[in-house]
């Protein structure tokens, strides 16, 4: 009787366990489908209320022949500017206005570019932004960097918006010492020396690498070019180059025509 009864006992405790582990896989897997899949949920700019967009106007004397960082876009900054535990977003344009986001919670965001003092002054082509709380006031601050600008060189200079603690900021890049007017980049905070100091680093671009069309066109790219140069101008609308020709490298050249050059 005893023999007859331990094959059912193990039975009924093998059926035992291979229940419970098949729902505890299934709590697994249901975990790992809706809470950690990886996935990420668009939210579109009708309900969070960032519409920021780094638009781009090119011309005949400005795309990416006479401007060759024309495509490097600009940056963006996370943070919690007024410390109510919710991230805030800074956005930074190149030919558009800055913008700063309020963390509202719930995805939801408030434009306060206007009233926060980021706009007051000269627009420029800014371009990194890096967040930082740069007087040790527990209230984060606002570093920009510039470039592109030419003349005049205030158009460049870097900003520094410093917290004025009240969801408004006023800048004081040269009152810190940090208004670099190098065609920066990119920026990053950091103690250096370990000094219980904050040390800064500044990526610029090269100052000589803004060309006029006319200087494309001439050839005039920041150094000699070689005495053997041979040109082909070619419509526009003949993909095919049977118009092409030779052309005296540095004639006068209608916009209509593109050029194609060879060593």
């Amino acid at each position: 009787m005893k023999k007859c009864l331990y094959p059912l006992l193990l039975a009924i405790f093998f059926s035992f366990v291979h229940y419970s582990c098949n729902k505890t896989d299934q709590k697994q897997d249901g975990a790992t489908s809706d809470a950690s899949s990886g996935r990420f949920n668009k939210i579109e700019s009708e309900v969070s209320g960032i519409d920021f967009s780094n638009n781009l106007k090119e011309d005949v004397n400005f795309s990416f022949l006479t401007f060759h960082y024309i495509y490097n876009g600009g940056g963006v900054a996370a943070g919690d500017i007024n410390n109510d535990g919710l991230t805030d977003l800074y956005f930074t344009g190149n030919q558009v206005d800055d913008r700063l986001y309020l963390n509202k919670g719930n995805f939801k965001f408030e434009d306060i570019s206007k009233s926060s003092g980021i706009l007051d002054g000269p627009k420029g082509w800014n371009t990194g932004v890096v967040m930082v709380d740069i007087n040790n006031d527990g209230f984060l601050d606002v570093y920009v960097c510039r470039g592109a600008s030419i003349e005049p060189i205030e158009l460049r200079k870097n900003l520094l918006f410093v917290n004025q603690k009240n969801n408004t900021f006023k800048e004081e890049g040269a009152k810190y010492g940090i208004d670099d007017p190098g065609f920066s980049i990119m920026a990053n905070f950091f103690d250096y020396d370990n000094d219980n100091d904050l040390d800064l680093v500044v990526s610029n671009r090269p100052n000589l690498f803004s060309l006029t069309v006319f200087d494309v066109l001439d050839g005039r790219k920041m150094a000699i070019l070689p005495t053997k140069l041979v040109c082909i101008e070619i419509m526009e609308t003949i993909p095919f180059l049977m118009s092409a020709k030779k052309w005296d490298f540095g004639k006068p050249m209608d916009m209509a025509w593109r050029l194609l050059c060879r060593i």
